[in-house]
């Protein structure tokens, strides 16, 4: 674990201009392990569908359900009071994600994994119990 910590605190917080080749080579070869793939790219959408979930609660408004799909699609049904708010809404995925993200490097670099873990356990399990009906979604 020390020498993940080592390169992403060498790659991340002192970056080389080669950073983003090495970042970016890392991501596609993590992501081309068959189990891994399709378990990283299902809890990718989970975190999408959450951040939409999260901004229809933010707004005032209301979510009625979750559906994580065995092609790791995902679908967010949720009722907003207007149109500004249905925006906030459909914009708020692909941000919500990337900041778990991000939160998740943050939270690695400092020595605090377990937080990660934790914090990502309390998500999940949170939405399968409030918004996930589907089949696929709830197995997973």
């Amino acid at each position: 674990m020390d020498t993940v910590v080592d390169f992403i605190r060498n790659v991340v917080y002192y970056p080389s201009p080669r950073s983003f080749y090495i970042l970016s080579a890392v991501a596609i070869l993590v992501y081309r392990i068959p189990v891994v793939d399709k378990v990283l790219r299902t809890f990718h959408t989970l975190l999408h569908e959450s951040g939409h979930a999260v901004a229809a609660v933010l707004t005032g408004g209301k979510n009625h359900k979750i559906e994580l799909n065995a092609n790791m699609s995902g679908l967010t049904i949720t009722e907003s009071k207007s149109g500004f708010h249905r925006f906030l809404i459909a914009v708020s995925g692909y941000p919500f994600a990337s900041a778990c993200a991000w939160g998740g490097v943050y939270l690695i670099v400092h020595n605090m994994s377990g937080i990660f873990i934790i914090s990502h356990l309390v998500l999940t399990v949170l939405q399968l119990l409030l918004n996930i009906r589907n089949t696929y979604g709830i197995i997973w």
